[in-house]
């Protein structure tokens, strides 16, 4: 709100007068320390050196020197060995704090009352910040130069600088915004001139929000939002409309502004996607599912333990993670997380009734941390005490689930006031077979994309009987899918990483046919460029013996990149017009099928750099393959062919499994 351009004001007319003016803060103070006492034989230097004629010590934020230098060991601060010397004169200090860490400071320090003259800075009103900004803009310009902004585009920054920089006072965060601007336009090369967009695109590095998600004048496809939920979210519709018609909110700026801009109770059986949701919201506002901000609740379960939530740490410790209002502090624009929520001490609930009600929290020194940018996702296993239901008879697994029973669970652990601070409470469903069955897609899936198989020339085909084999062994419905994530990382991850480490994978192009029997899983590895008189180059392995690979009834790996992104749509069309014209390994021109056409299941991306590299891959070996076993021997052909049979390489494969969608685009 000024507090420093009113220090650097006085700093300008006492360095006029040959004063000497030093900056130093609570992270100068302990920069660099090593040895105990080395912070204590700083501030003697400190109070030796500015205690001479004419010179005067800058702090900024200076409530922070009371918790600076504390441990367990030792609670006096450096705050604590200076204000002997403040008291008695010896050092002329000038610090800033806001009012709420003055009262705080107050309460723990009484003896700061007669030691400080306080000077109250009031933020500017809406005229008064406007007015501020012209002087600057005109202060900083060339007066031979047009003004880099006209009076409709500081307006402009004047509202989205109040929408979105709130957590700044008046006229700060419009010059903020202003002088950011200014400074990307002039390094990007362009002219002094901006308008609205260069407003929009500084406010999307400030925030991390996508700028058409800020920009008034973008429409948003709602349609393409709810797509990319139920891609990355299965069986979860409830959950995923409850986001689309979140994000609709916040595009359209209808949110309460004095809360946070959404605070929802998911709650229902274990690994039912819960948390996940909350990485994929964090990824589609903010690009990455960095921006999640995760907190165990079960490490607060007991009394007294907010106070862990409320320390404002150090800056080292910030960088490595932090307490919640330090993280908040550094990243207001967030989804936070608070797993598990029920499990965490009475006195904790009763801290986020206040965020949830004023969408903020007051640190250990006093200091407001803004939580109105922030979507707050609270989780709760309530429901995994709900039977879910076992198949018994000829009823299917689940259907005996009630959500009813999960929010009766939920009002009998959380007080109703508590309840009524929500906006809206979700219930997680137990998954279905079929379910299961498109989550084993997306986790073999994910595998594929790994580090250790992405660069790998393999096309792979799957046999029904491997995926009903992993369902077998990873589907159930109190569980949820983590179950699911282990039987595919000891039957398929496992015994494939004993292979590759022992150097026992074929190396080049190969067609990976995976298939499983009653009781192992089985890979066989076959080379298109193989010699019609050599044998077909296969790998087995037993899941007993350390496990095997998977096989199910899709041709998985070999798909076209995404028809519609321009970059790839001519490499797209290559690839289907080459598939067309050509048939199966090892299939004569009339008598085996074709590859088969694409589907909109095939369209969909799975990243289009390394899907485009194995489509290419693919169809080079079908075709060395087709070559390969047309002009050899028709024993080899024949048993050739009747693999492909099996692997599935036909229509009805394509359609029975559509690709899954992993483009991380945003609509």
């Amino acid at each position: 709100m000024g507090k420093r351009a009113v220090i650097e004001a006085l700093a300008k007319r006492l360095l006029g007068r040959k004063w000497l003016v030093l900056e130093a803060g609570h992270t100068d103070i302990i920069a660099n320390q090593k040895y105990v006492g080395d912070m204590e034989g700083r501030l003697q230097t400190y109070v030796k050196e500015m205690g001479k004629p004419r010179r005067l010590w800058f702090i900024p934020d200076l409530g922070a020197l009371r918790a600076t230098g504390t441990h367990d060991q030792k609670r006096s601060g450096a705050l604590h060995l200076l204000l002997n010397h403040f008291e008695a004169g010896d050092v002329r200090v000038i610090g800033t704090m806001t009012p709420s860490a003055w009262e705080t400071l107050q309460q723990a320090l009484p003896a700061v009352r007669g030691i400080f003259d306080v000077i109250k800075v009031e933020p500017l009103d809406g005229p008064g910040t406007l007015a501020l900004a012209h002087s600057w803009l005109a202060a900083g310009t060339d007066p031979a130069e047009p003004l880099p902004a006209n009076d409709r585009v500081i307006d402009e920054a004047w509202l989205l600088a109040q929408q979105f920089l709130s957590d700044r006072a008046a006229p700060g965060n419009l010059i903020q915004l202003l002088d950011q601007t200014r400074r990307r336009v002039m390094h990007a090369g362009g002219t002094a001139a901006y308008d609205r967009g260069d407003l929009v695109a500084t406010l999307s590095e400030l925030t991390g929000l996508p700028a058409s998600f800020l920009d008034d004048r973008q429409s948003y496809d709602l349609q393409a939002v709810r797509s990319f939920f139920r891609e990355r979210i299965l069986g979860q519709d409830e959950a995923v409309e409850c986001l689309v018609h979140r994000v609709a909110m916040l595009k359209s700026g209808l949110g309460d502004p004095s809360r946070p801009q959404g605070v929802f109770l998911f709650a229902g059986p274990t690994g039912t996607g819960k948390t996940e949701i909350a990485k994929v919201l964090a990824e589609f506002l903010f690009g990455s599912p960095e921006r999640l901000i995760r907190v165990d609740m079960s490490e607060y379960n007991e009394r007294g333990s907010a106070v862990r939530l409320l320390r404002a740490n150090s800056p080292q410790a910030e960088a490595g993670g932090g307490s919640l209002v330090s993280q908040v502090r550094q990243r207001p624009f967030s989804v936070v997380l608070l797993d598990e929520f029920e499990k965490a001490a009475s006195d904790v609930w009763d801290l986020f009734l206040q965020v949830a009600d004023d969408g903020r929290l007051t640190d250990e020194h006093g200091e407001t941390v803004d939580f109105r940018h922030t979507i707050i996702i609270l989780t709760s296993n309530l429901g995994a005490r709900v039977a879910t239901g076992t198949g018994v008879g000829f009823g299917r697994p689940g259907e005996d689930f009630r959500p009813q029973d999960v929010e009766k669970a939920i009002e009998g652990a959380f007080r109703k006031e508590f309840i009524n601070r929500l906006d809206r409470v979700v219930v997680f469903r137990p998954f279905t077979r079929e379910t299961m069955r498109e989550l084993l897609r997306l986790e073999i899936h994910k595998a594929e994309r790994r580090r250790g198989l992405r660069h790998r020339e393999w096309a792979t085909i799957w046999d029904d009987s491997a995926v009903d084999f992993l369902l077998e062994r990873g589907f159930t419905t109190d569980l949820g899918a983590r179950p699911l994530r282990r039987a595919v990382e000891r039957y398929l991850l496992e015994p494939l990483a004993g292979i590759i480490a022992q150097g026992r994978s074929p190396a080049g192009d190969q067609f990976l046919f995976v298939h499983a029997n009653a009781d192992r899983l089985l890979v066989d590895f076959i080379d298109p460029e193989a010699t019609p008189a050599a044998p077909a180059a296969g790998v087995s392995l037993d899941a007993t013996e350390g496990g095997d690979i998977p096989r199910s009834g899709c041709c998985w790996t070999a798909t076209a990149a995404r028809p519609n992104s321009r970059r790839w749509r001519p490499c797209t069309r290559r690839c289907w017009r080459a598939s067309a014209r050509m048939t199966c390994a090892g299939a004569s021109p009339t008598g085996w099928p074709r590859w088969p056409a694409p589907t909109s299941g095939m369209r969909k991306t799975v990243s289009p750099c390394s899907t485009a590299s194995r489509t290419s891959t693919a169809w080079r070996a079908a075709s060395r393959a087709r070559a390969s076993c047309w002009n050899g021997c028709r024993r080899r052909r024949a048993a050739f062919a009747g693999r492909v049979r099996r692997g599935s390489c036909r229509r009805r494969c394509w359609s029975s499994w559509p690709e899954a969608c992993t483009c991380s685009r945003r609509p």
